[in-house]
């Protein structure tokens, strides 16, 4: 308002100012925030971010399903560390180090780790972690990045893999019957350890290879090998 000298408002001024480049800006913003959401949500990888004091920043929906958590508020801490593991648990992995999930949602880079994740309901799930810091323009610490894709069949299919071969293994050294394969361009090839064995010699000492087979066959058997 203005007022006369004995202070009676006489008038308004008004003045504006054009924000409408911030306000378009806004906008922007809110849609890419809005569009990296619906990304991240959507996505079958489980993700989750903190801030440096521990606030969960995000979670979707993946990462909730491997941890075996129901929506409702979280915090960086519900993610770790897990609960204690059963004694005797073959899934166990203990180690004095920092866990690569702390490490990761505190910004401090992780690449392609296994790790554990053990859910509420005390069932084992295995997860390839990689984790970055997210920073600001000036390369201050916003927050710490973690994705983590589930590699449980994965490390089961291996495990049932090398149970196999063991069992090979044991059941060529009892029966004495050695195995073995070449490839017809090269030459190269594998023996399994009885093989060797048979052979008198051991995988750090001889190169599997089609000529060195065949010279271990007695002279009258080689034209028929």
């Amino acid at each position: 308002p203005y007022r006369t000298h004995d202070d009676h408002i006489e008038g308004v001024v008004i003045t504006y100012v054009d924000i409408t480049a911030r306000k378009q800006a806004e906008q922007e913003l809110a849609t890419t925030k809005a569009l990296l959401e619906a990304v991240v949500e959507q996505s079958p990888i489980p993700m989750a971010a903190a801030a440096p004091d521990g606030t969960l920043l995000v979670i979707n929906s993946a990462c909730r399903e491997i941890l075996g958590l129901n929506a409702g508020p979280l915090t960086a801490a519900n993610l770790l560390p897990p609960p204690p593991a059963p004694a005797g648990d073959p899934w166990a992995s203990p180690s004095t180090m920092e866990p690569p999930m702390s490490r990761a949602l505190r910004g401090i880079p992780v690449s392609n780790e296994e790790i554990q994740v053990r859910r509420r309901d005390g069932s084992v799930r295995w997860a390839l972690l990689s984790g970055a810091p997210i920073l600001d323009s000036s390369g201050g610490l916003l927050a710490g990045f973690a994705a983590f894709p589930d590699i449980t069949e994965r490390k089961k299919a291996l495990e049932s893999l090398r149970l196999s071969e063991e069992r090979l293994s044991e059941a060529q050294r009892v029966a004495r019957v050695g195995s073995w394969e070449f490839d017809v361009l090269t030459g190269e090839g594998s023996w399994s350890n009885q093989q060797y064995s048979l052979f008198g010699l051991s995988p750090e000492s001889a190169r599997p290879h089609l000529d060195l087979f065949t010279a271990h066959a007695h002279p009258e058997d080689r034209e028929a090998l």
